[in-house]
């Protein structure tokens, strides 16, 4: 049996959009369909000053972020630490100390000039599908060794030519 609840909290930027869903399987939180990557693929990264690439066959997306954002990244990529840790990397230790797992990152929209990205994160019996901005999202997913996965149409309609 599955469970399902929506909340909505505040932070100092606005609202924030959250929703939980409980199975009393745990075989079950697989089948459930925010975990379901039909119609999405696997991209490779590619990290500049200012902007990441996301591509998949011929075509990529450019996401324009700023230096901090892209740094991080690209330190989460390559598994450096300063020795005083960035909030993406307090956000992956905070996971690992509460038992849990970030499953998957999915960027599955482009709306008002902007992406949008959920992060799926499992503890025990309950699935938290939080929504991120696509840079954190990626820099907590490198982090862990999460999978980023990308709506095809994403690709198809906003993407260009990389090839």
């Amino acid at each position: 049996m599955i469970a399902a609840g929506l909340s909505v909290g505040m932070n100092f930027s606005g609202m924030v959009a959250w929703s939980t869903t409980t199975v009393q399987d745990m075989s079950e939180i697989y089948s459930l369909p925010q975990l379901s990557t039909d119609g999405y693929v696997k991209p490779n990264i590619e990290v500049g000053v200012f902007v990441v690439q996301l591509s998949h066959g011929c075509r990529g997306l450019i996401l324009l972020m700023d230096g901090a954002q892209t740094d991080s990244i690209a330190r989460g990529i390559s598994k450096a630490r300063d020795f005083r840790p960035n909030t993406h990397d307090v956000f992956g230790d905070l996971l690992d100390t509460f038992g849990m797992e970030l499953l998957m990152v999915k960027i599955d929209r482009f709306e008002n000039g902007a992406y949008y990205a959920d992060m799926m994160i499992r503890q025990g019996n309950k699935l938290l599908q939080l929504d991120s901005r696509p840079s954190d999202a990626i820099a907590v997913a490198v982090r862990t060794g999460s999978s980023l996965y990308v709506k095809e149409g994403l690709f198809e309609e906003y993407g260009m030519d990389v090839c």
